[in-house]
C-alpha cells in the first residue's frame, strides 16, 4: 500500500508476515516478493490514527467496486 509508505508510515498486510523455525531462521529461506494475494486480508498500519480513515478512503477510491476496508 504505497499510499502509506510514501508518507512515510508504516504498513505490513498479514500475508506479509511469515513464521518459520529456529533452524530456518539462521539458514536461507527462499521467498516470493512477487507473490500475489487476493481476497480479504488483515493489514496492520503505522500511521497517526486521525490520517487512517482518509488514507483507507483514498484507497478505496481507486478500485471503489473491488476495495472496501472496515477497522477492527
Amino acid at each position: 500500500m504505497a499510499l502509506f509508505a510514501d508518507r512515510g508510515y508504516g504498513v505490513e498486510p498479514a500475508s506479509g508476515l511469515r513464521m518459520i523455525c529456529g533452524c530456518c531462521s539462521e539458514g536461507s529461506v527462499s521467498q516470493n516478493p512477487d507473490h500475489a494475494v487476493g481476497g480479504e486480508q488483515r493489514v496492520s498500519l503505522a500511521a497517526p490514527a486521525e490520517k487512517v480513515p482518509g488514507l483507507l478512503d483514498r484507497w478505496r477510491s481507486a478500485f471503489p467496486g473491488r476495495r472496501s476496508w472496515s477497522a477492527g
